[in-house]
């Protein structure tokens, strides 16, 4: 399945430094859980190259994404990240309609 690029968020500190902005790959929760492990995984790496940090550099991150309605959702993209090794106590996960509420308020 071919899925088009889109902006991704940036990754920036407390004080709003932004380390970096990349495009990535989607993330919905209603794709193929390989396909969107991948992309994930993809896009994280990219992200944290980038910016010249590893996961172990931060004290939290979190990751929105898009088609989050239920716990089902939910569970789901955390076991994503789970699988990519990133530890629950360190990841906050939201429905994109989140980031886009504090974006524009």
């Amino acid at each position: 399945m071919l899925v088009k690029p889109r902006p991704a968020p940036w990754v920036f500190d407390t004080n709003f430094r932004i380390y970096c902005n990349i495009v990535g790959s989607l993330r919905d929760t209603s794709l193929d859980e390989s396909i969107a492990s991948r992309n994930l995984n993809e896009a994280i790496s990219l992200y944290l190259q980038k910016a010249g940090l590893s996961f172990d550099n931060l004290r939290l991150a979190i990751f929105t994404f898009a088609g989050i309605d239920t716990k089902k959702d939910y569970d789901y993209a955390i076991r994503l990240l789970e699988r990519l090794g990133y530890p629950r106590d360190r990841v906050v996960v939201e429905p994109d309609a989140i980031a886009t509420l504090y974006t524009i308020t």
